[in-house]
């Protein structure tokens, strides 16, 4: 897999870029400078910064590219204005292009998994507000603002053996903590379990 930056000179929003990707893959990633909307166009940069996946911009509109030498801004998954894309967001473009960063199986030893699986329970009874199956790859669930710290731990610890997880933390309106689980689909039934085990832990209803 080859990853490319193209930015302008200076640009403020290439080191976020840089950072988030250097947070999920160890894939080198080469930047290049562009300065002319002939070399935008040559490139493909649709402002700056742009990454490029073997060569194609994962976050392209699908239309012909608008290139320019011009900032780029992204939107998050709470639709807010970001200078890059999320980790979650650079995580799910990637895996769409190299299936290997996405195992189709957990890779936590065996006789760590009953513990695992106790965490979760512990964490769903003590502070599962709510939960939301918005679609079969989708599962919100609302967690109190005290197990954030907890809730944030686990989810890193989670996201290193069974990477094909999506976890995305953001604060609700009501102080709350919203934690929006994803998966490929091909690990719907995954999620299945997750969702009847966090209603059950916390006695709530599906």
């Amino acid at each position: 897999m080859k990853l490319e930056v193209l930015h302008l000179p200076d640009c403020p929003n290439l080191p976020p870029m840089l950072e988030r990707l250097a947070e999920i893959t160890d894939v080198p990633v080469t930047t290049r400078v562009i300065e002319s909307d002939a070399a935008a166009a040559v490139f493909g940069m649709a402002g700056s910064p742009t990454l490029l996946v073997n060569g194609s911009d994962p976050f392209g509109t699908g239309k012909p590219c608008e290139c320019a030498v011009s900032c780029r801004l992204y939107r998050d998954e709470g639709g807010r204005i970001m200078p890059a894309p999320s980790t979650q967001q650079l995580r799910d473009a990637l895996r769409a292009v190299d299936t290997e960063l996405a195992p189709d199986a957990c890779t936590l030893p065996t006789a760590e998994q009953p513990l695992r699986v106790a965490e979760f329970d512990d964490l769903f009874a003590c502070g599962l507000r709510g939960l939301e199956r918005r679609t079969p790859t989708e599962l919100r669930l609302t967690l109190d603002a005290a197990t954030e710290a907890t809730a944030r731990a686990l989810i890193a610890r989670e996201s290193n053996c069974c990477s094909f997880f999506g976890f995305t933390c953001s604060p609700s309106e009501d102080g709350q903590l919203q934690l929006l689980v994803t998966v490929p689909p091909v690990q719907v039934d995954v999620l299945d379990a997750l969702a009847a085990r966090a209603a059950t832990a916390a006695g709530l209803s599906e």
